[in-house]
C-alpha cells in the first residue's frame, strides 16, 4: 500500500514559497539612516476577517507597526479590565 503525498506536499510547499518570494522582488531600504529611525516601510500580508482566502497587504513605517502594535495592546487591556455586568 503506497501512500501518494506529492500533491498536498507540493502545494503546502508552494504556499510557503510564494510569500517568500514576493518579499524577495522588495526594494532595500536606500539608506541606513531610514532603517535606523524607524521610517523604513515594511510590507505585511494580512488575513481578511470572515474569510478564508481573503487577505490584503499593508504597507507601514516601522515606527507606524509599533504604535498600531502598542494601540492594540490597550485596547485588549482596556477590554480586560472592564468587568462585566451580572444580572441576579
Amino acid at each position: 500500500m503506497t501512500i501518494r503525498l506529492s500533491g498536498p506536499i507540493g502545494l503546502f510547499l508552494l504556499c510557503c514559497a510564494v510569500p517568500a518570494l514576493a518579499a524577495a522582488g522588495e526594494p532595500a531600504a536606500s539608506t541606513t539612516e531610514a532603517q535606523s529611525s524607524g521610517s523604513e516601510k515594511v510590507c505585511r500580508v494580512e488575513k481578511v476577517l470572515g474569510s478564508r482566502l481573503g487577505s490584503r497587504r499593508v504597507c507601514l513605517t516601522r515606527d507606524q507597526w509599533r504604535a498600531q502594535r502598542q494601540q492594540q495592546r490597550q485596547d485588549v487591556e482596556a477590554a480586560q479590565r472592564i468587568k462585566p455586568l451580572v444580572d441576579e
